[in-house]
């Protein structure tokens, strides 16, 4: 007897559905490639703000512009400011009394002296008026100078004009009476300390004033002080003179 053993046929396996390998090797390798590529950009990204914030004007070329944001331009040096010349200023006139020779002559008190007047300003001196006073020294001759340097100028000379820097000397000889004389005593002997009084006016630019006083006496070996101008002997000049200046008030 044949024994036919009839094997049914395996079933066909079940086929999957979606998309091939294939595809989805290639999709890995794409976002592979993506990945590397945003890595490099963003490298490249910091790499062209360092060659950016690097960069100077004399690395661009001629029609480039650098924007603001990248650098700062350095602010330029201040120019020297251009030299003015201060224009020139006028300086108080400098009056000085310096005596030649004083004593008698006649009974009269008598002193002759050279004033100078200096203009050590810039601006020149114009209508300038000299007046001079010969008094004798005493206890009130503050208020009395004080009171002729008050009154109207009494011109001494002419006006004049003093340059800028330039100066004036005026030799001069004053007496005064015996009787306008304050007479004082020194071992019974009669005496005076003779007193120069300058008075300068001025314009210089406007009005203006100086003055000097000065007391005047006979040079003295044994002393500093000043010697007295006796009156004891009607007729007798001093040649070794000297003045010594007195501080006055001059009135605006």
């Amino acid at each position: 007897m044949t024994d036919i053993t009839n094997d049914a046929a395996p079933a066909p396996a079940p086929v999957r559905k979606g998309l091939p390998a294939w595809i989805w090797f290639a999709l890995a390798g794409g976002i592979a490639v993506l990945g590397l590529a945003a890595l490099a950009f963003l490298r490249n990204r910091r790499g062209w703000r360092k060659v950016l914030r690097s960069v100077t004007p004399d690395e661009l070329d001629d029609g480039g512009q650098e924007a603001s944001s990248v650098s700062e331009a350095e602010p330029e040096a201040d120019a020297e400011p251009a030299y003015i010349p201060a224009a020139p200023s006028a300086e108080p006139l400098r009056v000085t009394i310096q005596p030649i020779r004083a004593g008698t002559a006649q009974g009269e008190g008598v002193v002759e002296f050279v004033i100078s007047v200096d203009n050590p300003g810039g601006v020149d001196a114009d209508d300038v008026v000299v007046a001079a006073w010969l008094r004798s020294a005493h206890q009130q001759q503050d208020a009395e100078v004080a009171q002729l340097l008050a009154a109207p100028p009494s011109p001494y000379l002419p006006k004049s004009r003093i340059a800028a820097g330039g100066s004036k000397r005026i030799q001069s000889r004053l007496t005064l009476p015996r009787n306008r004389m304050r007479v004082m005593q020194a071992g019974g002997r009669p005496y005076f300390i003779p007193m120069i009084i300058v008075d300068v006016r001025y314009k210089s630019g406007s009005a203006r004033r100086a003055a000097a006083v000065v007391m005047v006496g006979r040079q003295q070996a044994s002393s500093d002080k000043l010697g007295p101008i006796f009156l004891d002997q009607p007729t007798r000049m001093h040649d070794r003179v000297e003045a010594r200046p007195h501080r006055v008030a001059i009135p605006a």
